[in-house]
Protein backbone atom coordinates (compact mmCIF):
# COMPACT_ATOMS: atom_id res chain seq x y z
CA UNK A 1 0.00 0.00 0.00
CA UNK A 2 1.32 3.44 -0.86
CA UNK A 3 1.94 6.27 1.59
CA UNK A 4 1.37 9.95 0.94
CA UNK A 5 4.28 11.95 2.34
CA UNK A 6 3.73 15.42 3.90
CA UNK A 7 0.10 14.44 3.73
CA UNK A 8 -0.42 10.75 4.00
CA UNK A 9 1.00 7.36 4.93
CA UNK A 10 -0.26 3.88 4.32
CA UNK A 11 -2.54 2.53 6.98
CA UNK A 12 -1.08 0.18 9.58
CA UNK A 13 -0.17 -3.38 8.80
CA UNK A 14 -2.48 -6.03 10.22
CA UNK A 15 -1.36 -8.55 12.80
CA UNK A 16 -0.75 -12.00 11.43
CA UNK A 17 0.30 -15.27 12.99
CA UNK A 18 0.63 -18.11 10.57
CA UNK A 19 2.36 -21.41 10.01
CA UNK A 20 4.27 -21.06 6.79
CA UNK A 21 4.37 -24.37 4.90
CA UNK A 22 1.33 -26.75 4.76
CA UNK A 23 1.49 -30.29 3.33
CA UNK A 24 -0.15 -29.33 0.03
CA UNK A 25 2.35 -26.50 -0.28
CA UNK A 26 5.16 -29.03 0.11
CA UNK A 27 3.74 -31.20 -2.67
CA UNK A 28 3.40 -28.23 -5.02
CA UNK A 29 6.92 -27.06 -4.14
CA UNK A 30 8.53 -30.40 -4.99
CA UNK A 31 6.49 -30.99 -8.15
CA UNK A 32 7.28 -27.50 -9.47
CA UNK A 33 10.94 -27.63 -8.44
CA UNK A 34 11.46 -30.95 -10.23
CA UNK A 35 9.87 -29.54 -13.39
CA UNK A 36 6.96 -32.00 -13.46
CA UNK A 37 4.12 -29.43 -13.40
CA UNK A 38 4.59 -25.67 -13.61
CA UNK A 39 1.12 -24.11 -13.74
CA UNK A 40 0.16 -21.17 -15.92
CA UNK A 41 2.25 -18.09 -16.76
CA UNK A 42 1.67 -16.82 -13.20
CA UNK A 43 2.54 -20.15 -11.62
CA UNK A 44 -1.08 -20.87 -10.64
CA UNK A 45 -1.80 -24.60 -10.62
CA UNK A 46 -5.63 -24.45 -10.99
CA UNK A 47 -5.94 -27.53 -8.80
CA UNK A 48 -9.74 -27.66 -9.02
CA UNK A 49 -9.67 -28.01 -12.81
CA UNK A 50 -9.68 -31.26 -14.76
CA UNK A 51 -6.58 -32.24 -16.74
CA UNK A 52 -6.75 -33.48 -20.31
CA UNK A 53 -5.19 -36.68 -21.55
CA UNK A 54 -2.80 -34.60 -23.69
CA UNK A 55 -1.72 -32.50 -20.69
CA UNK A 56 -1.19 -35.62 -18.59
CA UNK A 57 0.92 -37.19 -21.34
CA UNK A 58 3.22 -34.16 -21.22
CA UNK A 59 3.31 -34.36 -17.43
CA UNK A 60 4.41 -38.01 -17.61
CA UNK A 61 7.13 -37.03 -20.06
CA UNK A 62 8.34 -34.47 -17.50
CA UNK A 63 8.15 -37.12 -14.76
CA UNK A 64 10.57 -39.40 -16.61
CA UNK A 65 12.72 -36.37 -17.55
CA UNK A 66 12.63 -36.79 -21.28
CA UNK A 67 12.98 -33.38 -23.00
CA UNK A 68 10.92 -33.05 -26.17
CA UNK A 69 14.04 -31.88 -27.99
CA UNK A 70 15.60 -35.31 -27.48
CA UNK A 71 12.69 -37.36 -28.79
CA UNK A 72 13.14 -36.59 -32.46
CA UNK A 73 10.71 -37.69 -35.15
CA UNK A 74 8.38 -40.55 -34.25
CA UNK A 75 5.58 -42.14 -36.22
CA UNK A 76 2.28 -41.67 -34.41
CA UNK A 77 -0.07 -44.57 -33.74
CA UNK A 78 -3.22 -42.55 -33.04
CA UNK A 79 -5.39 -41.13 -35.80
CA UNK A 80 -6.48 -38.12 -33.72
CA UNK A 81 -2.94 -37.01 -32.74
CA UNK A 82 -1.57 -34.83 -35.57
CA UNK A 83 2.21 -34.86 -35.88
CA UNK A 84 2.32 -31.08 -35.51
CA UNK A 85 0.25 -31.00 -32.29
CA UNK A 86 2.15 -29.66 -29.27
CA UNK A 87 1.40 -32.85 -27.35
CA UNK A 88 2.32 -35.28 -30.18
CA UNK A 89 5.92 -35.96 -29.02
CA UNK A 90 4.76 -36.76 -25.48
CA UNK A 91 1.85 -38.97 -26.57
CA UNK A 92 3.88 -40.87 -29.16
CA UNK A 93 6.86 -41.38 -26.84
CA UNK A 94 4.98 -42.75 -23.85
CA UNK A 95 2.88 -44.90 -26.23
CA UNK A 96 6.15 -46.36 -27.57
CA UNK A 97 7.14 -47.17 -23.98
CA UNK A 98 3.86 -49.04 -23.53
CA UNK A 99 2.46 -46.72 -20.90
CA UNK A 100 -0.65 -45.92 -22.99
CA UNK A 101 -2.47 -47.88 -25.68
CA UNK A 102 -5.44 -45.72 -26.65
CA UNK A 103 -8.82 -47.02 -27.82
CA UNK A 104 -9.58 -50.05 -29.99
CA UNK A 105 -10.52 -47.59 -32.72
CA UNK A 106 -6.95 -46.30 -32.77
CA UNK A 107 -7.73 -42.94 -31.16
CA UNK A 108 -6.26 -41.25 -28.10
CA UNK A 109 -8.92 -38.57 -27.39
CA UNK A 110 -6.33 -35.94 -26.36
CA UNK A 111 -8.85 -33.30 -25.27
CA UNK A 112 -10.87 -35.63 -23.02
CA UNK A 113 -10.19 -35.45 -19.29
CA UNK A 114 -7.96 -38.22 -17.99
CA UNK A 115 -9.77 -40.56 -15.60
CA UNK A 116 -8.39 -41.38 -12.15
CA UNK A 117 -7.93 -45.06 -13.06
CA UNK A 118 -6.20 -44.13 -16.34
CA UNK A 119 -3.72 -41.95 -14.45
CA UNK A 120 -3.15 -44.75 -11.93
CA UNK A 121 -2.42 -47.23 -14.72
CA UNK A 122 0.17 -44.98 -16.35
CA UNK A 123 1.94 -44.18 -13.06
CA UNK A 124 2.03 -47.86 -12.03
CA UNK A 125 3.59 -48.61 -15.44
CA UNK A 126 6.15 -45.81 -15.06
CA UNK A 127 7.20 -47.26 -11.70
CA UNK A 128 7.57 -50.73 -13.25
CA UNK A 129 4.80 -52.46 -11.28
CA UNK A 130 2.54 -53.36 -14.21
CA UNK A 131 3.30 -57.04 -13.44
CA UNK A 132 1.70 -56.59 -10.02
CA UNK A 133 -1.37 -55.03 -11.62
CA UNK A 134 -1.67 -57.79 -14.24
CA UNK A 135 -1.46 -60.48 -11.58
CA UNK A 136 -4.39 -58.84 -9.83
CA UNK A 137 -6.74 -58.66 -12.80
CA UNK A 138 -5.23 -55.98 -15.05
CA UNK A 139 -7.06 -52.79 -16.01
CA UNK A 140 -8.73 -51.22 -14.18
CA UNK A 141 -9.01 -53.11 -10.86
CA UNK A 142 -5.51 -54.52 -10.84
CA UNK A 143 -3.98 -51.09 -11.42
CA UNK A 144 -6.20 -49.47 -8.81
CA UNK A 145 -5.10 -52.16 -6.32
CA UNK A 146 -1.44 -51.71 -7.25
CA UNK A 147 -1.71 -47.93 -6.86
CA UNK A 148 -3.23 -48.42 -3.41
CA UNK A 149 -0.53 -50.91 -2.37
CA UNK A 150 2.22 -48.54 -3.53
CA UNK A 151 0.38 -45.69 -1.74
CA UNK A 152 0.24 -43.68 -4.95
CA UNK A 153 -3.47 -43.08 -4.30
CA UNK A 154 -3.17 -42.60 -0.54
CA UNK A 155 -5.78 -40.13 0.72
CA UNK A 156 -7.82 -40.07 -2.49
CA UNK A 157 -11.59 -40.24 -2.21
CA UNK A 158 -12.48 -40.07 -5.90
CA UNK A 159 -13.61 -43.18 -7.77
CA UNK A 160 -11.51 -44.54 -10.61
CA UNK A 161 -14.13 -43.77 -13.24
CA UNK A 162 -14.27 -40.06 -12.42
CA UNK A 163 -12.22 -37.43 -14.25
CA UNK A 164 -9.10 -36.61 -12.29
CA UNK A 165 -8.62 -33.06 -11.06
CA UNK A 166 -5.21 -31.44 -11.26
CA UNK A 167 -5.10 -31.73 -7.48
CA UNK A 168 -5.53 -35.53 -7.73
CA UNK A 169 -2.79 -35.75 -10.34
CA UNK A 170 -0.41 -33.62 -8.30
CA UNK A 171 -0.95 -35.79 -5.20
CA UNK A 172 -0.42 -39.03 -7.12
CA UNK A 173 2.69 -37.64 -8.80
CA UNK A 174 4.13 -36.53 -5.47
CA UNK A 175 3.40 -39.90 -3.85
CA UNK A 176 5.04 -41.67 -6.80
CA UNK A 177 8.32 -39.81 -6.37
CA UNK A 178 9.62 -41.90 -3.46
CA UNK A 179 8.40 -45.36 -4.52
CA UNK A 180 11.34 -47.68 -5.22
CA UNK A 181 11.35 -48.63 -8.89
CA UNK A 182 10.78 -52.22 -10.02
CA UNK A 183 13.01 -53.39 -12.86
CA UNK A 184 12.44 -56.31 -15.19
CA UNK A 185 15.49 -58.59 -15.59
CA UNK A 186 16.02 -61.19 -18.28
CA UNK A 187 17.96 -64.38 -17.65
CA UNK A 188 18.25 -67.76 -19.32
CA UNK A 189 14.99 -68.74 -17.64
CA UNK A 190 11.76 -68.70 -19.65
CA UNK A 191 10.17 -66.08 -17.43
CA UNK A 192 11.73 -62.70 -16.60
CA UNK A 193 12.47 -61.85 -12.99
CA UNK A 194 11.90 -58.53 -11.19
CA UNK A 195 14.10 -56.60 -8.82
CA UNK A 196 13.38 -53.60 -6.60
CA UNK A 197 16.24 -51.28 -7.54
CA UNK A 198 16.35 -49.07 -4.45
CA UNK A 199 16.20 -46.06 -6.78
CA UNK A 200 13.23 -43.69 -7.00
CA UNK A 201 11.88 -41.23 -9.54
CA UNK A 202 13.06 -38.45 -7.24
CA UNK A 203 16.57 -39.89 -7.40
CA UNK A 204 16.47 -39.99 -11.19
CA UNK A 205 15.02 -36.52 -11.60
CA UNK A 206 17.54 -34.84 -9.32
CA UNK A 207 20.44 -36.79 -10.84
CA UNK A 208 19.46 -36.20 -14.47
CA UNK A 209 18.88 -32.48 -13.86
CA UNK A 210 21.98 -32.15 -11.62
CA UNK A 211 19.75 -30.91 -8.80
CA UNK A 212 20.39 -31.16 -5.07
CA UNK A 213 17.86 -30.77 -2.26
CA UNK A 214 18.94 -29.32 1.09
CA UNK A 215 17.47 -27.59 4.11
CA UNK A 216 18.94 -25.07 6.53
CA UNK A 217 18.50 -21.74 8.31
CA UNK A 218 18.75 -18.53 6.27
CA UNK A 219 21.34 -16.39 8.07
CA UNK A 220 22.45 -13.72 5.60
CA UNK A 221 21.99 -11.95 2.31
CA UNK A 222 23.68 -8.85 0.91
CA UNK A 223 21.78 -6.58 3.34
CA UNK A 224 21.32 -8.64 6.54
CA UNK A 225 23.79 -10.63 8.64
CA UNK A 226 22.53 -12.79 11.51
CA UNK A 227 25.83 -14.40 12.49
CA UNK A 228 28.71 -12.07 11.70
CA UNK A 229 29.34 -9.12 9.35
CA UNK A 230 30.26 -10.09 5.81
CA UNK A 231 30.58 -7.27 3.29
CA UNK A 232 31.53 -9.67 0.48
CA UNK A 233 27.91 -10.61 -0.26
CA UNK A 234 26.70 -9.59 -3.71
CA UNK A 235 23.12 -8.64 -4.61
CA UNK A 236 21.05 -11.79 -5.10
CA UNK A 237 23.17 -13.97 -2.81
CA UNK A 238 21.83 -15.80 0.25
CA UNK A 239 23.42 -17.88 3.01
CA UNK A 240 21.64 -21.12 3.94
CA UNK A 241 23.15 -23.44 6.50
CA UNK A 242 26.49 -21.66 6.22
CA UNK A 243 26.70 -21.98 2.41
CA UNK A 244 26.30 -19.05 0.01
CA UNK A 245 24.02 -19.50 -2.99
CA UNK A 246 22.92 -17.29 -5.85
CA UNK A 247 19.19 -16.55 -5.60
CA UNK A 248 18.42 -14.34 -8.59
CA UNK A 249 14.81 -13.16 -8.75
CA UNK A 250 14.07 -14.38 -5.22
CA UNK A 251 13.05 -12.03 -2.40
CA UNK A 252 15.57 -13.35 0.10
CA UNK A 253 14.54 -10.98 2.91
CA UNK A 254 11.25 -12.80 3.52
CA UNK A 255 13.11 -16.00 4.49
CA UNK A 256 15.57 -14.42 6.93
CA UNK A 257 15.90 -16.49 10.12
CA UNK A 258 13.63 -19.25 8.82
CA UNK A 259 14.40 -22.88 8.10
CA UNK A 260 13.99 -23.47 4.37
CA UNK A 261 14.17 -26.25 1.86
CA UNK A 262 15.64 -25.55 -1.53
CA UNK A 263 16.64 -27.16 -4.79
CA UNK A 264 19.91 -25.96 -6.30
CA UNK A 265 22.47 -26.80 -8.93
CA UNK A 266 26.19 -26.07 -9.07
CA UNK A 267 27.42 -23.50 -11.57
CA UNK A 268 30.69 -24.97 -12.82
CA UNK A 269 31.97 -21.62 -14.10
CA UNK A 270 31.48 -19.65 -10.86
CA UNK A 271 31.73 -22.55 -8.43
CA UNK A 272 28.61 -21.32 -6.64
CA UNK A 273 25.29 -22.89 -5.84
CA UNK A 274 22.35 -21.50 -7.83
CA UNK A 275 18.91 -21.82 -6.26
CA UNK A 276 16.13 -23.11 -8.47
CA UNK A 277 13.48 -22.87 -5.76
CA UNK A 278 13.11 -22.16 -2.05
CA UNK A 279 10.32 -22.47 0.52
CA UNK A 280 9.99 -22.38 4.33
CA UNK A 281 9.54 -25.72 6.09
CA UNK A 282 6.63 -26.61 8.39
CA UNK A 283 8.89 -25.98 11.40
CA UNK A 284 8.50 -22.21 11.04
CA UNK A 285 6.00 -19.96 12.76
CA UNK A 286 6.01 -16.24 11.99
CA UNK A 287 4.24 -13.54 14.02
CA UNK A 288 4.03 -9.94 12.80
CA UNK A 289 2.67 -6.81 14.44
CA UNK A 290 3.15 -3.03 14.54
CA UNK A 291 5.52 -1.64 17.16
CA UNK A 292 2.65 0.40 18.62
CA UNK A 293 1.15 -2.93 19.75
CA UNK A 294 4.28 -3.76 21.79
CA UNK A 295 3.92 -3.72 25.60
CA UNK A 296 7.14 -5.09 27.09
CA UNK A 297 9.83 -7.73 26.90
CA UNK A 298 11.02 -9.28 30.15
CA UNK A 299 12.40 -12.58 31.42
CA UNK A 300 12.34 -14.19 28.00
CA UNK A 301 8.72 -13.25 27.27
CA UNK A 302 7.39 -10.58 24.90
CA UNK A 303 3.96 -9.05 25.46
CA UNK A 304 1.93 -7.21 22.83
CA UNK A 305 -1.65 -6.09 22.19
CA UNK A 306 -3.01 -7.61 18.96
CA UNK A 307 -6.17 -5.49 19.19
CA UNK A 308 -6.94 -2.03 20.52
CA UNK A 309 -8.21 -2.30 24.12
CA UNK A 310 -7.71 -6.06 23.89
CA UNK A 311 -5.91 -8.47 26.18
CA UNK A 312 -2.14 -8.67 25.93
CA UNK A 313 -0.68 -11.78 24.29
CA UNK A 314 2.61 -13.35 25.25
CA UNK A 315 5.29 -14.92 23.09
CA UNK A 316 8.09 -16.98 24.58
CA UNK A 317 11.61 -16.25 23.33
CA UNK A 318 14.36 -18.83 23.09
CA UNK A 319 17.38 -18.48 25.38
CA UNK A 320 19.51 -17.42 22.44
CA UNK A 321 16.93 -15.18 20.76
CA UNK A 322 18.61 -12.57 18.60
CA UNK A 323 17.30 -9.05 18.07
CA UNK A 324 17.73 -7.40 14.66
CA UNK A 325 17.02 -3.71 14.05
CA UNK A 326 16.88 -2.61 10.41
CA UNK A 327 18.96 -5.57 9.20
CA UNK A 328 21.69 -5.40 11.87
CA UNK A 329 22.10 -7.43 15.04
CA UNK A 330 21.69 -5.55 18.31
CA UNK A 331 24.24 -6.10 21.04
CA UNK A 332 21.54 -5.37 23.61
CA UNK A 333 17.79 -4.83 23.58
CA UNK A 334 15.61 -2.45 25.58
CA UNK A 335 11.92 -1.58 25.46
CA UNK A 336 12.85 1.95 24.39
CA UNK A 337 13.93 0.63 20.98
CA UNK A 338 10.30 -0.30 20.32
CA UNK A 339 9.04 3.25 20.84
CA UNK A 340 8.87 3.88 17.11
CA UNK A 341 6.51 5.55 14.71
CA UNK A 342 5.75 3.49 11.61
CA UNK A 343 7.64 0.48 12.97
CA UNK A 344 6.94 -3.23 12.61
CA UNK A 345 8.01 -6.43 14.34
CA UNK A 346 8.43 -9.94 12.98
CA UNK A 347 9.24 -12.91 15.20
CA UNK A 348 10.46 -16.22 13.80
CA UNK A 349 10.42 -19.63 15.46
CA UNK A 350 12.36 -21.87 13.07
CA UNK A 351 12.39 -25.21 14.89
CA UNK A 352 8.79 -25.73 15.98
CA UNK A 353 9.40 -25.48 19.74
CA UNK A 354 7.06 -22.47 20.19
CA UNK A 355 9.95 -20.32 21.37
CA UNK A 356 10.98 -17.56 19.01
CA UNK A 357 14.56 -17.45 17.78
CA UNK A 358 14.62 -14.04 16.06
CA UNK A 359 12.92 -10.70 16.60
CA UNK A 360 13.22 -8.43 13.57
CA UNK A 361 12.40 -4.76 14.10
CA UNK A 362 11.98 -2.49 11.10
CA UNK A 363 11.51 1.24 11.07
CA UNK A 364 10.95 3.14 7.85
CA UNK A 365 10.98 6.94 7.75
CA UNK A 366 9.48 8.75 4.76
CA UNK A 367 10.91 12.07 3.59
CA UNK A 368 10.72 14.46 0.63
CA UNK A 369 14.03 15.25 -1.09
CA UNK A 370 15.18 18.86 -1.24
CA UNK A 371 18.62 18.45 -2.82
CA UNK A 372 21.20 15.81 -3.74
CA UNK A 373 24.96 16.30 -3.90
CA UNK A 374 27.59 14.26 -5.74
CA UNK A 375 29.49 13.90 -2.48
CA UNK A 376 26.67 11.69 -1.17
CA UNK A 377 24.57 14.04 0.95
CA UNK A 378 20.80 13.92 0.45
CA UNK A 379 18.93 16.78 2.18
CA UNK A 380 15.24 16.70 3.07
CA UNK A 381 12.53 19.33 2.76
CA UNK A 382 10.94 21.29 5.57
CA UNK A 383 10.82 19.46 8.90
CA UNK A 384 11.52 15.96 7.61
CA UNK A 385 14.25 14.13 9.50
CA UNK A 386 15.75 10.67 9.77
CA UNK A 387 16.86 9.82 13.30
CA UNK A 388 16.73 13.56 14.10
CA UNK A 389 18.86 14.65 11.13
CA UNK A 390 17.79 16.57 8.00
CA UNK A 391 20.01 14.55 5.69
CA UNK A 392 21.55 11.15 5.09
CA UNK A 393 25.06 10.55 3.86
CA UNK A 394 25.71 7.82 1.31
CA UNK A 395 29.40 7.07 1.59
CA UNK A 396 30.00 3.40 0.72
CA UNK A 397 33.06 1.83 2.29
CA UNK A 398 33.95 -1.38 4.10
CA UNK A 399 31.96 -0.32 7.17
CA UNK A 400 28.76 0.83 5.42
CA UNK A 401 26.35 -0.98 3.13
CA UNK A 402 23.62 0.86 1.28
CA UNK A 403 20.88 0.08 -1.22
CA UNK A 404 18.94 2.41 -3.47
CA UNK A 405 15.92 0.79 -5.14
CA UNK A 406 12.54 1.71 -6.56
CA UNK A 407 9.22 0.21 -5.53
CA UNK A 408 9.76 -2.83 -7.76
CA UNK A 409 13.16 -3.61 -6.22
CA UNK A 410 15.16 -2.37 -9.21
CA UNK A 411 18.66 -1.22 -8.23
CA UNK A 412 19.26 2.52 -8.67
CA UNK A 413 22.13 4.98 -8.31
CA UNK A 414 22.28 8.13 -6.24
CA UNK A 415 22.05 10.13 -9.48
CA UNK A 416 18.53 8.70 -9.96
CA UNK A 417 17.34 10.61 -6.88
CA UNK A 418 15.94 14.01 -7.81
CA UNK A 419 14.57 16.94 -5.78
CA UNK A 420 10.86 16.76 -4.95
CA UNK A 421 10.78 12.96 -4.98
CA UNK A 422 10.02 10.72 -2.03
CA UNK A 423 12.46 8.50 -0.15
CA UNK A 424 11.57 5.82 2.35
CA UNK A 425 14.65 5.46 4.53
CA UNK A 426 15.60 2.41 6.61
CA UNK A 427 18.78 2.82 8.62
CA UNK A 428 20.46 0.65 11.25
CA UNK A 429 21.21 2.09 14.68
CA UNK A 430 24.98 1.96 14.11
CA UNK A 431 24.68 3.54 10.64
CA UNK A 432 26.31 0.57 8.92
CA UNK A 433 23.26 -0.14 6.75
CA UNK A 434 21.01 2.26 4.83
CA UNK A 435 18.24 1.41 2.38
CA UNK A 436 16.54 4.09 0.28
CA UNK A 437 13.34 3.31 -1.63
CA UNK A 438 12.60 5.94 -4.27
CA UNK A 439 9.13 7.02 -5.36
CA UNK A 440 8.33 9.65 -7.96
CA UNK A 441 4.59 9.49 -7.28
CA UNK A 442 3.85 13.19 -6.72
CA UNK A 443 0.44 14.47 -7.85
CA UNK A 444 -2.47 16.79 -7.16
CA UNK A 445 -5.16 15.11 -5.04
CA UNK A 446 -8.49 16.13 -3.56
CA UNK A 447 -9.24 15.36 0.09
CA UNK A 448 -12.62 13.61 0.46
CA UNK A 449 -12.77 13.07 4.24
CA UNK A 450 -10.63 13.60 7.35
CA UNK A 451 -10.58 11.20 10.29
CA UNK A 452 -8.05 11.93 13.01
CA UNK A 453 -4.63 11.47 11.42
CA UNK A 454 -6.10 9.82 8.31
CA UNK A 455 -7.46 11.23 5.07
CA UNK A 456 -9.63 9.66 2.39
CA UNK A 457 -8.46 10.02 -1.22
CA UNK A 458 -10.09 8.18 -4.11
CA UNK A 459 -11.85 5.69 -1.80
CA UNK A 460 -8.62 4.81 0.06
CA UNK A 461 -7.73 5.90 3.59
CA UNK A 462 -4.15 7.10 4.14
CA UNK A 463 -2.32 8.10 7.28
CA UNK A 464 -1.05 11.69 7.50
CA UNK A 465 2.69 11.86 8.09
CA UNK A 466 2.78 15.54 9.09
CA UNK A 467 -0.10 16.10 11.58
CA UNK A 468 0.74 19.81 11.91
CA UNK A 469 -0.57 20.54 8.44
CA UNK A 470 -3.91 22.35 8.28
CA UNK A 471 -6.06 20.40 5.85
CA UNK A 472 -9.61 21.01 4.70
CA UNK A 473 -12.07 18.55 3.21
CA UNK A 474 -12.59 19.27 -0.47
CA UNK A 475 -9.33 21.13 -1.04
CA UNK A 476 -6.84 20.04 -3.68
CA UNK A 477 -3.25 19.71 -2.52
CA UNK A 478 0.08 18.36 -3.73
CA UNK A 479 0.51 14.83 -2.43
CA UNK A 480 3.77 12.91 -2.07
CA UNK A 481 3.30 9.12 -2.08
CA UNK A 482 5.95 6.58 -1.26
Amino acid sequence: MKKLIALLAACCMILSCLPVFAASDRQIFDIKSLGIMQGDENGEMHLEDEITRAEFAQTVLNLIHMPVSQIGSMEGKFSDVPNDAWYAPAVNYIAALGYISGDPEGTFRPEDPVLVQEAMKILVNVLGYDVMAQENGGYPRGYIAAAARLQISHGMNRSGEEPALRDDILCMLYQSLDVELLQKQYTDADEPSYKVTGETLRDRLTRDADLYQVRGIVTADNSTWLIEPNSSFNPGEIEIGGRISLAEGIDTAQYMGQEVECFYYDNEQTGKRVLKSIAPTVNNTVVEFDTEMFQSCQSGTLYYYPEENGKAKRLNLSDGCQFVYNNRLLTEFSDEIMELEEGSCRLVDNNGDNRFDYLFIEREQAVVVESVFETGEIYFKNTFTVDGMRYVMIEPDETQTYQIIDGTGKQLKITDIKPDTVLTVMRSLDGSYTKLVLSEDVREVTLSQLRGDEVLIEDTWHKIINPNMELQVGETVKGYFD
